[in-house]
């Protein structure tokens, strides 16, 4: 059992990092291979680990904020304007007390918005790091437990 949750932490936290890896498909592997009790193992381990890749994301954009300048005195910003007008959105709504970890845990469960990009943008804005995780943990453990109560249904 000690296998399966450190290559689910594992498989989980390189997903979070690396697009092309998904860990919905391995979760859905491993809920047609393994025994019940190693799946729910399995979506605990995915979440966690896909959480831990997140704060990644979330530290590097909290410590990049103090470090980099967006916008240059004396040029105007780039980018199309609705990718500005998106970022600011986002970061206001991450920044608000109600809004901020209810976005976190909706991109975490849903997938809209991209998690990665909110991960970011929450790393820039105000959010706390225990706030931004524990709704991380709490989306993806809704949604890993969704990809293996799908796969129970439709095998049997």
């Amino acid at each position: 059992m000690i296998r399966e949750v450190v290559a689910g932490i594992g498989m989980g936290f390189v997903s979070a990092l690396v697009p092309v890896v998904n860990a919905e498909a391995v979760q859905a592997g491993l809920s047609l291979l393994e025994p019940p009790h190693l799946v729910a193992v399995s979506v605990v381990a995915l979440a966690g680990g896909q959480t831990v890749g997140k704060t990644v994301i979330f530290g590097a954009a909290r410590r990049g904020v103090g470090r980099c300048r967006l916008v240059h005195v004396g040029r105007p910003p780039r980018g199309p304007r609705w990718v500005r007008r998106v970022n600011a959105t986002l970061l206001r709504c991450l920044s608000h007390r109600v809004a901020g970890p209810a976005t976190v845990a909706v991109s975490a469960t849903v997938g809209l918005p991209p998690l990665a990009l909110v991960s970011a943008a929450a790393g820039a804005s105000t959010l706390r790091w225990s706030v931004f995780a524990s709704g991380c943990f709490v989306g993806r453990l809704v949604r890993f437990g969704a990809v293996a109560g799908g796969v129970a249904v439709l095998v049997g």
